[in-house]
């Protein structure tokens, strides 16, 4: 029997992961992310209900899933995981990219927008913010086997990610999640969504009718 789409992306993960005790990521504190900033300016998206035990998710930081996007936005140190479209005019930008690690996330601080300025969740964020850096990637994730966690920084170049006031959407979704409550699934979509039409806006050619040329594309 087939199962639409939407139905899959709304479903919870049903394999089971399971780490021996003690088992997780022994650092984060790379030398080569020490050249980067914390990630301090977050806005979380995420919200807990305490009573339900259910965790939530607001997309307005993205731009809506039928629109389209109007703004056009070799390294030694490799990532996990890169997705991207096989194109020449995208210069090898991924819609997204991201790392795997073990029991290392605390939901506190990212929901909160609170990071200690040093630390593992202050490592992880300058980790985060140099591959963002490094692989010209707005849109960055580290999954670690309990948690999801997506950013998403606002910047229009380069030079922005690397800003230490750069604003960043934060959303932190638990792999165990109440009915009801946002999945894996449908987080993970959404950031792939978002750096699908950032490249679609990089594909675009600059077409100019009469000496006019257009300031966006809809």
């Amino acid at each position: 029997m087939a199962v639409p789409i939407s139905q899959l992306l709304y479903e919870q993960p049903t394999n089971l992961v399971t780490f021996p005790a003690g088992l997780k990521t022994d650092t984060t504190n790379k030398k080569w992310t020490r050249d980067f900033h914390p990630t301090t300016n977050l806005i979380a998206h995420t919200s807990f209900d305490s009573a339900s035990e259910t965790v939530s998710a607001k997309w307005d930081a993205m731009l809506p899933l039928l629109a389209d996007d109007d703004n056009t936005a070799k390294s030694s140190e490799t990532i996990d995981v890169v997705y991207a479209l096989d194109h020449p005019r995208l210069e090898n930008r991924p819609l997204a990219v991201g790392v795997w690690k073990r029991n290392i996330i605390d939901p506190v601080p990212w929901q909160t927008g609170r990071l200690r300025p040093s630390g593992f969740q202050s490592n992880l964020s300058r980790e985060l913010r140099g591959y963002a850096v490094k692989y010209k990637c707005p849109q960055v994730f580290c999954f670690d086997g309990v948690f999801l966690l997506l950013l998403q920084f606002r910047a229009a170049t380069r030079e922005d990610l690397k800003k230490e006031d750069c604003e960043v959407d934060c959303w932190i979704l638990p792999r165990k999640n109440s009915v009801g409550g946002c999945t894996l699934r449908y987080g993970f979509y959404r950031l792939l969504a978002q750096g699908f039409r950032r490249c679609q806006g990089l594909r675009g050619r600059s077409v100019t009718v009469g000496g006019f040329a257009p300031e966006s594309r809809e």
